[in-house]
């Protein structure tokens, strides 16, 4: 069972980056985080900065990738429409002017 929609995964990507960024600065701005814990608040916020980006920008990709399979598909389908019904166009004028040829 799919909870959010392909499209909605690179936002959650983008926000969980925002959100890991928001905890990187709070770490540099508090003053009563010992510095032990402020390095590993900062170490786990980039390491989530890093994961959280990295995963939006690959279902970003692969959304896109998808959209252009898709988009290629559809133009397929869409040049042989338009070539049978020129191909039936052409027998159905050569049948009213036989001499055409």
């Amino acid at each position: 069972m799919q909870i959010f929609p392909d499209a909605f995964h690179p936002i959650i990507g983008s926000i969980g980056a925002a959100f890991c960024g928001a905890v990187i600065w709070i770490a540099d701005a508090a003053k009563d985080v010992p510095p032990e814990a402020q390095g590993w608040i900062q170490l786990g916020g980039t390491i989530g900065l890093i994961c959280c980006l990295s995963y939006a920008c690959k279902t970003l990709w692969s959304e896109l990738q998808t959209s252009r399979k898709e988009t290629a598909s559809l133009n397929q389908l869409m040049r042989d429409d338009w070539k049978q019904q020129n191909e039936k166009l052409i027998s159905a004028l050569d049948k009213l002017d036989p001499d055409s040829k």
